[in-house]
């Protein structure tokens, strides 16, 4: 049975100038990839939102999740990097979830991260650093509004 890829690119709701991974590049960089590594693709997603907050709220990765489960012959899901997927423990979960009972091999991202059953728990790593860094992010600008306004600077 021929087996496939599933992509999935998503960007932050920042303005689109001050995304370095737009999701333009996002799908062209994973197309090359794909290309170059003669990888058959199902389907690719495309998100707008953040990846902090779990996957209800992410109805296009919850969407992938549930393609991946319904069919046998999905190899694996490849992302731009492993940030674009998911920085929560719940999405996280999800992904290991379908890695460690058999329904996909891996995790692929086009920096040549591969996330399978051998090394599965640096993925979970991985995201919780994304959180970190991301909850640290949001903090910082919270903060930073609020000297503004207390300072009186719009």
């Amino acid at each position: 049975m021929k087996k496939y890829y599933l992509v999935y690119c998503r960007k932050s709701t920042k303005p689109d100038e001050r995304q370095a991974a737009s999701l333009d590049r996002q799908k062209h960089e994973v197309k090359e990839f794909t290309q170059e590594k003669k990888l058959s693709i199902l389907k690719t997603f495309e998100e707008r939102g953040t990846a902090w907050i779990d996957g209800e709220d992410r109805q296009v990765f919850k969407e992938m999740i549930e393609l991946a489960w319904s069919r046998d012959d999905i190899k694996g899901i490849i992302a731009f990097d492993s940030e674009r997927l998911s920085r929560n423990d719940s999405d996280t979960g999800k992904l290991k979830e379908l890695i460690v009972r058999g329904q996909i091999d891996h995790v692929l991202t086009i920096q040549g991260e591969i996330f399978d059953d051998n090394n599965i728990e640096y993925f979970g790593v991985k995201s919780v650093f994304g959180f970190a860094y991301s909850h640290k992010i949001s903090k910082n600008v919270r903060a930073s509004v609020k000297d503004r306004i207390g300072n009186g600077i719009p």
